[in-house]
């Protein structure tokens, strides 16, 4: 049988692994035809998404819908005292300052907290309103946009690594009518980023200052090794197992994940109902139990057939296998359209 042609791509990185999804179609319903996952560092290098053959000696373009997490990537949550204030070009500059951000230098991207619509499409109006802000440095994102048109890959959609994760739990949680908080976790080479959603509303958002790098360190520590080079090579290589440490390595991010935690189950009198942790590189699929382990809360149990069955997503039978775990959260909710079904008054 002659090979189909690529009707579009899903593609979806972090700050490790690249993931991509050849599909029929860029919308539902769809099939997915294949998958595939590689490790890269972030930043480049996506020409491998495609198969050379086929991109070479042919300059036909592919359309995709794809998320990216660049280094520089920031999330807050911010108050806007009204939405008609919120939408005054003045507004956001003293905000970014305020978060240490140079307005000139990062791009902005701002949805209300509660039904994750984008600023723009508020009307004006109303009360105080909770909004969840974010982006990334412009020159990572020109560079990234460059190196897809570099690969007759066209993005009709790019968007900020996180958001479709964030907007796919949402939308599973409202889906089987969990009210009760649960923790979004993702975590990048130096940072972290540790959200809490509750009755469909991001109401807690935090970054920390630990990463994978950081880990590193703490290895050539515990292990007598002499450079950092050598501790990486052992962590990503999937050569020596690091469970019976692995909560020596993440304490210090245990211990802000559990005074963030805690403090919020602590205000609002709701302890966490479930865990959830994307980005995690090949091989090191034991840290969320790890991490989970250490909040002492449960994983959350995703009914994925069913989930993507509800959105018209079909597996097509050439994908050889799919191990279907949160580590694909971001790339097939990237395929997903979502509705707020919500009154929202």
């Amino acid at each position: 049988m002659g090979s189909k042609k690529i009707k579009g791509l899903f593609i979806e990185g972090d700050a490790y692994t690249l993931r991509s999804a050849r599909v029929s179609s860029l919308t539902a319903p769809l099939r997915i035809e294949s998958v595939a996952v590689q490790a890269w560092d972030g930043g480049g290098g996506v020409e491998t998404i495609l198969d050379k053959g086929k991109a070479s000696g042919s300059r036909r373009y592919i359309p995709a819908h794809c998320a990216f997490a660049p280094d520089s990537r920031y999330f807050f949550l911010h108050k806007a005292p009204s939405l008609t204030k919120a939408k005054e070009s003045a507004y956001w500059a003293p905000v970014l300052r305020q978060a240490r951000l140079d307005s000139e230098e990062v791009m902005l991207g701002i949805m209300e907290a509660s039904s994750g619509r984008l600023l723009e499409d508020l009307a004006p109006g109303g009360g105080a309103r909770d909004l969840l802000v974010c982006g990334a440095r412009r020159s990572e994102w020109k560079s990234l946009q460059e190196a897809l048109v570099g690969q007759n890959i066209v993005p009709q959609r790019l968007e900020l690594g996180g958001l479709s994760a964030l907007a796919g739990l949402r939308d599973y949680l409202q889906w089987k009518q969990i009210t009760a908080p649960v923790l979004f976790f993702e975590m990048g080479k130096r940072e972290a980023h540790l959200f809490i959603l509750c009755g469909g509303k991001v109401v807690l958002c935090r970054g920390i200052a630990f990463g994978y790098e950081s880990v590193l360190p703490l290895i050539r520590s515990e292990l007598g090794l002499k450079e950092d080079e050598a501790a990486r090579h052992l962590f990503f290589s999937n050569t020596f197992d690091f469970r019976d440490i692995g909560s020596v390595l993440f304490s210090r991010l245990l211990r802000d994940l559990n005074a963030a935690s805690g403090f919020y189950e602590m205000q609002t009198g709701h302890p966490l109902h479930g865990f959830v942790m994307t980005g995690t590189p090949a091989g090191l699929d034991w840290i969320p139990a790890v991490i989970a382990t250490g909040l002492e809360i449960s994983a959350l149990k995703i009914d994925w057939e069913g989930w993507l069955s509800r959105h018209q997503i079909a597996i097509g039978e050439t994908v050889e296998s799919l191990d279907l775990t949160t580590a694909l959260l971001p790339l097939l909710s990237l395929m997903m359209k979502f509705h707020d079904t919500r009154d929202e008054g």
